[in-house]
């Protein structure tokens, strides 16, 4: 079985600024599930620094990180949007959007130094700041005996599955949450409680 693989996003937008050979670079951050909003933060972006020399940039979406997209925006092809891209790659981003502004300081960088300037500057920002987990969780809401309940909250501990929201009343209702991907063990074992009547369960 291969390793599960984990993307990140960002928790709320982040930004950088640097300079570079007197070129001024401000990235922007944020994370978006849609197309739409992507492109909305794009243009919010280009409307914000209009006397900018290029805004460009880079998103990916998807669970798995499976659509993305990048655009130079006038510098020479291939040396900002894909390395703002590969940067958000590298850190195994989704769900994210990159947008680099520079302010050319009159001082050409060529097409190596281009692409060291994007890099760095996403890098940093992403460095400079936290990034969380994309985990998509699956939650259960129980209702239990209390002649059971001690022993049903050991066996949940041992899948890993947090415990929330208990409740006491004529039985003990709380709700369980595990990632969603690792929760087919889980399931069993629920549904082989809720068979023999010894739980109520609903997904």
């Amino acid at each position: 079985m291969s390793e599960k693989k984990y993307f990140s996003t960002v928790t709320n937008e982040i930004s950088f600024e640097i300079k570079i050979q007197h070129s001024v670079f401000i990235a922007h951050i944020e994370s978006f599930d849609s197309f739409e909003n992507v492109k909305k933060y794009i243009n919010e972006i280009n409307l914000k620094y209009k006397d900018a020399s290029h805004n460009c940039w880079a998103y990916i979406i998807g669970k798995d990180g499976e659509n993305f997209h990048s655009s130079d925006d006038g510098e020479p092809s291939g040396t900002a949007g894909k390395p703002i891209l590969n940067i958000l790659k590298k850190y195994k981003m989704t769900n994210t959007v990159a947008v680099v502004t520079r302010y050319y300081g009159g001082v050409k960088l060529g097409v190596r130094g281009l692409i060291d300037a994007y890099s760095q500057t996403i890098e940093e920002c992403i460095l400079n700041n936290d990034l969380k987990l994309l985990i998509e969780m699956k939650e259960y809401k129980i209702s239990l005996g209390y002649d059971i309940f001690e022993n049903v909250k050991y066996n949940l501990k041992n899948f890993n599955a947090e415990i929330f929201d208990l409740e006491y009343s004529d039985t003990i209702s709380f709700k369980v949450k595990k990632e969603k991907d690792l929760s087919q063990d889980l399931d069993n074992y629920l549904n082989e409680l809720k068979n023999s009547y010894k739980i109520v369960k609903s997904n």
